[in-house]
């Protein structure tokens, strides 16, 4: 099976460790020899992403799962729109908008230059995002919110399309809960309760939380996003075992591929601005 030539050339804990340490670069792996030393750090960041599009577009390219591929890469447009939306509110522009776009496009989403036009333009993609959303504050938590809750709402609608057995749609199912209860553990830290619970009644009452997985994400909103990466991946691996044969193992595979290139930008900025290496490594996502 394709994807599983895919999984055979992730790095290992090896490889992230002899990266850190410096006696191996990045570009002495084959998938990324085509980094350069000369590129600049932006760049560079550009092709470790393009790696992981690409490995996850040649899954694409099988009719019958194409679909369900394209809605897991969309997630990256949908962070583009993020950041966007924080460069229209007078945020600095990111140092990276991820080498990827299809809902939208990318040059259409740089054209637009207010709030209101990336709604309206939202509204006609398969987000089915509000033309003219009304808000309760002025904080950009609340869109960013509201853009995590389509993308899941749009996820859950690709898969429930699957010609695909029960069994198979319920365990995605499963893992998309646990995906979106990482990202409510952030969430509910930067919405007062109202605001979230409007939201959810709104625009997503059919999704769910995992409480027992709520449990386990508790402090300081970075130590929940690590947390909150570490069990997915973790999770992920097990599902990849258990399902090798199916799109489940896809769905994993993506948080696998995803990983090593957060891996590697996390190596990539560390060692930029002089962390020590024993950081950079507790930082990592690691086999």
């Amino acid at each position: 099976m394709r994807a599983h030539g895919v999984k055979s050339r992730l790095l290992s804990r090896q490889d992230y460790e002899a990266l850190v340490a410096g006696s191996k670069r990045i570009w002495d792996f084959p998938d990324y020899a085509h980094v350069s030393e000369r590129d600049s750090l932006e760049k560079k960041l550009e092709k470790i992403y393009k790696v992981y599009i690409d490995r996850m577009r040649l899954l694409a390219k099988i009719p019958e799962v194409s679909d369900f591929v394209f809605a897991l890469l969309d997630r990256l447009e949908v962070e583009n729109i993020k950041f966007h939306l924080r460069y229209l509110a007078g945020y600095q522009r990111p140092v990276l908008y991820y080498p990827y776009s299809r809902l939208l496009g990318a040059e259409k989403l740089m054209s637009l230059r207010t709030e209101s036009a990336i709604w309206e333009a939202l509204s006609k993609t398969p987000l089915r995002a509000p033309a003219s959303p009304s808000f309760k504050t002025r904080l950009i938590a609340e869109r960013e919110v509201l853009l995590g809750l389509l993308y899941y709402n749009y996820l859950l609608n690709t898969i429930n399309n699957l010609k695909i057995g029960k069994d198979v749609i319920n365990s995605l199912t499963e893992l998309v809960t646990n995906d979106f209860t990482a990202s409510y553990a952030t969430w509910k830290d930067l919405l007062p309760d109202e605001v979230l619970s409007s939201l959810f009644r709104t625009y997503a009452p059919r999704l769910r939380v995992n409480l027992k997985l709520l449990e386990n994400l508790k402090g300081t909103t970075t130590e929940i996003i690590q947390e909150g990466i570490r069990i997915l991946a973790a999770r992920a691996r097990a599902e990849a075992l258990n399902h090798p044969l199916d799109l489940v193992y896809i769905y994993a595979l993506n948080h696998l591929l995803l990983a090593e290139a957060q891996n590697l930008e996390r190596i990539l900025v560390g060692k930029e601005l002089g962390i020590a290496e024993e950081v950079i490594i507790k930082n990592l996502i690691l086999p």
